[in-house]
């Protein structure tokens, strides 16, 4: 990314990159600690993004920072809903230095505002026009194609139920297709307590974190 004169940035900006300094800063000078087997102990802080809603799902956002690795800054995107699905929806490492804080913050701020959301994968994608990656998306859409009228094989993607788009997630019971931005839209019934597959009319049950129970799978 092109930089620019330190007067160009917003305020807003330096004042981002001067927090995400402290946060390395803290890292770097905190004390090193072990494990009894001598495994060192790996310290994190976190930055929250108060981002309510990313390509219209609804997320919670943060910086994360550790001791292992060093410099470095992780951008994580989790589903809001977590009783949805365990799968973390964004999660990817990008150079991070007390020196060079301004420059990498406004990388980062352009990787978060370029994410899309992807329901064949059911996790966010950053914006790349290479060859490789433009090959890439094609190919669940190319074998579901292919093997759409052959019953003795199920793909890792199969047709949302409410959408029709193509997707790699299923209710964990019925197992009937339906993609992550479709089931956040279905009403809350019973006090918000289930939902019901569009197909089948089967209840789903929304338990809390931490059950392991969850209304969507991955296929």
């Amino acid at each position: 990314m092109e930089q620019r004169p330190e007067n160009k940035y917003s305020p807003e900006e330096v004042v981002l990159a001067r927090r995400l300094a402290k946060m390395r800063i803290k890292l770097d000078i905190a004390p090193k600690a072990t494990y009894p087997n001598g495994v060192p102990k790996v310290i994190y802080d976190d930055l929250e993004i108060p981002i309510k809603k990313m390509d219209g799902i609804e997320v919670i956002a943060k910086f994360h920072m550790t001791t292992d690795p060093e410099n470095k800054v992780c951008i994580i995107i989790d589903n809001r809903n977590c009783e949805w699905i365990e799968n973390i929806l964004f999660h990817r490492w990008y150079p991070f230095t007390k020196e060079t804080a301004q420059e990498d913050t406004m990388t980062l701020l352009e990787v978060i505002k370029g994410l899309t959301f992807d329901k064949t994968k059911t996790m966010f994608k950053t914006n790349c026009s290479c060859k490789d990656c433009d090959k890439e998306e094609m190919i669940p859409e190319l074998w579901c194609e292919l093997f759409k009228d052959c019953e003795k094989i199920q793909l890792k993607w199969d047709t949302c139920c409410v959408c029709h788009e193509t997707t790699n997630t299923r209710f964990t019971e019925c197992e009937h297709t339906i993609c992550l931005e479709c089931c956040e839209k279905l009403e809350k019934e019973d006090e918000e307590t289930f939902i019901r597959c569009p197909y089948c009319r089967q209840q789903h049950l929304i338990v809390e974190r931490g059950d392991n129970t969850f209304v969507l799978t991955a296929f």
